[in-house]
């Protein structure tokens, strides 16, 4: 009995179908005939290959392609000669070869760049003049040719060129240039430039706030109500209310974020030479001048109802892009930094307008900030807001 199932195993054992995994070739499904795997043990030392990129190699054959004494291994540009090497745009292929230069590295081609010299991604161009504001030595008056009699970085035909050297130029995006004797410190920017009100020189140029009123902050709080004002209160003495007693109120917020490239900065109120900062004896504190204005319309557009709101502490008083700079302004150093927002709140003092004395029907607040231009801004367009509302 033994020796038969000895005789049997014997003939599984020599015959037959291989079990899976058994040796090392794979059916092709396509064809009858079976296609062997490549075993990397076949070879029996790899290393013996000879390596074409390693110089000390012995096989090795040092390859110069286009002959300007820099081989393939090390040239950034292998088909074109280029013994400098040059890539000013830095992505690791030289300049005779790429097909985009960037000399200023701003993400922009030379090709279609309007300043190439200084990185300006935003390609800003004020006088349209085909010379981008970061290089052009006149960036609001068109002067292609930038020409500079003088050698003072001025344009022959920019306004600061007629101011004497020891003399500061201001312009304003809105208001007429000047010459100045005296320029505030943080207002000082190289060439004799001095910036303009409400901004101020970051790293060698003014750069400049956005204004704006936030219509949905308006429309949330906006709401009317009676109250008594007394003849003493400060509110009387400037203005707020046409006369004491029981007076309809419309009050509501005020939110103004700065949404520019630069800081709106306005200083110390006790030290900053600013006239648009007048002291209130009533309030015994400063206050700042044609900040925000309010009127009343009714339906056929005619203004019945002045208001007025003069700021006493522009400040960070809310962030309004997650992504803003840490607070940095507040009473005794005033501004609205890039990126946050300050709000003045409808149970604030002149924060409303006295509508006691119109009829029934619907009218519409519009709220102006910075209405006389007082601060510059590199966008006056979208200093306005309106609200719709009715007097029942």
């Amino acid at each position: 009995m033994r020796w038969w199932l000895f005789l049997g195993a014997l003939i599984v054992g020599c015959g037959g179908d291989a079990p899976d995994g058994g040796d090392k070739r794979d059916k092709d499904p396509s064809t009858s005939t079976e296609t062997l795997v490549d075993d990397p043990t076949d070879d029996p030392d790899p290393t013996d290959d000879p390596d074409p990129t390693d110089p000390t190699d012995p096989t090795t054959v040092l390859n110069d392609t286009d002959g300007d004494g820099v081989l393939d291994t090390d040239d950034n540009c292998v088909d074109v000669a280029n013994p400098e090497q040059i890539d000013d745009d830095g992505d690791d292929i030289g300049d005779a070869c790429d097909d985009i230069v960037d000399s200023d590295a701003d993400t922009i081609a030379d090709a279609d760049d309007n300043c190439v010299s200084f990185a300006n991604t935003d390609q800003l161009d004020a006088d349209t003049d085909g010379v981008g504001d970061a290089c052009d030595n006149c960036p609001t008056t068109e002067n292609a040719d930038q020409a500079d009699a003088d050698s003072d970085g001025y344009g022959d035909v920019c306004f600061c060129d007629s101011c004497d050297l020891t003399e500061w130029c201001m312009e304003h995006p809105e208001e007429p240039s000047e010459c100045l004797g005296e320029c505030l410190s943080w207002a000082q920017c190289p060439a004799g430039e001095c910036c303009p009100m409400g901004t101020r020189c970051s790293d060698g140029e003014c750069t400049y706030p956005d204004l704006f009123v936030a219509q949905d902050r308006l429309e949330d709080s906006a709401e009317l109500s009676w109250e008594y004002i007394a003849p003493d209160d400060c509110q009387v003495v400037e203005a707020c209310v046409t006369q004491p007693g029981d007076r309809r109120l419309l009050r509501f917020d005020t939110t103004t974020p700065n949404v520019g490239l630069g800081d709106l900065y306005l200083g110390d109120p006790d030290n900053s030479n600013n006239p648009l900062f007048v002291y209130s004896d009533c309030h015994r504190h400063y206050h700042f001048e044609s900040y925000a204005k309010y009127e009343v319309f009714d339906m056929y557009g005619n203004m019945v109802a002045p208001g007025h709101k003069q700021a006493f502490c522009l400040m960070d008083f809310e962030k309004w892009w997650s992504g803003a700079d840490r607070f940095k302004y507040h009473c005794d150093n005033q501004g609205i930094q890039t990126g946050w927002a300050d709000t003045y709140s409808s149970y604030l003092d002149c924060q409303f307008v006295d509508v006691t004395d119109l009829p029934t029907g619907e009218y519409t607040l519009k709220i102006t900030v910075n209405y006389e231009n007082a601060i510059a801004e590199s966008d006056y367009t979208n200093n306005t807001t309106d609200l719709v509302f009715s007097i029942p």
